[in-house]
C-alpha cells in the first residue's frame, strides 16, 4: 500500500498529500468525522442562542460554538458539523469534520467558553497503545 506521511498535533493531524507546482500540499485529517462514526449512545443537548446550518451541512451550529466557528475560519478550519451537540464527560461537545468543540464556560483562556478538544493527541495515543 501507499505510505502516508502525517504529523500529529495536540488538536489535529496533518497529512502530506502531494507536491505540485505550488509546492507541498498538506491537508487536515478528518479526525472529528472518524470520532463521530465511532459514537454509540449519545445524549443530545439543546444549546441556547442563534443557530445556523452551513451550506452542505446536515446539522446546525449554535452559539457559542457558532461564534467560535465563524471567528476562527469556519468550514476551511474545522470542516462541517458531523453531529448535533451532545453530552460527553460532563461537557457539551460537537464534532466537526476536523475538530471537536468543547463548551467549557469559565475555563482558560478566560475569554473563550469554547475550546478545541485534544483530538490529535487522543488519536495518537490510541495508535501507540
Amino acid at each position: 500500500g501507499e505510505t502516508l506521511t502525517v504529523q500529529y498535533f495536540e488538536r489535529a493531524r496533518f497529512e502530506f498529500v502531494a507536491e505540485d507546482e505550488d509546492g507541498a500540499r498538506v491537508t487536515v485529517s478528518m479526525l472529528g468525522a472518524n470520532a463521530a462514526a465511532e459514537l454509540e449512545q449519545i445524549e443530545l443537548v439543546t444549546m441556547d442562542g442563534p443557530c445556523e446550518t452551513p451550506p452542505g451541512a446536515g446539522f446546525d451550529v449554535c452559539a457559542p460554538f457558532l461564534d467560535y466557528w465563524n471567528d476562527f475560519g469556519g468550514e476551511a478550519s474545522f470542516g462541517l458539523p458531523v453531529t448535533e451537540p451532545f453530552e460527553q464527560e460532563g461537557m457539551t461537545v460537537q464534532l466537526f469534520e476536523y475538530a471537536r468543540f468543547e463548551h467549557q464556560p469559565g475555563e482558560w483562556p478566560e475569554r473563550y467558553d469554547v475550546l478545541l478538544g485534544r483530538i490529535g493527541a487522543e488519536e495518537l495515543a490510541e495508535r501507540i497503545d
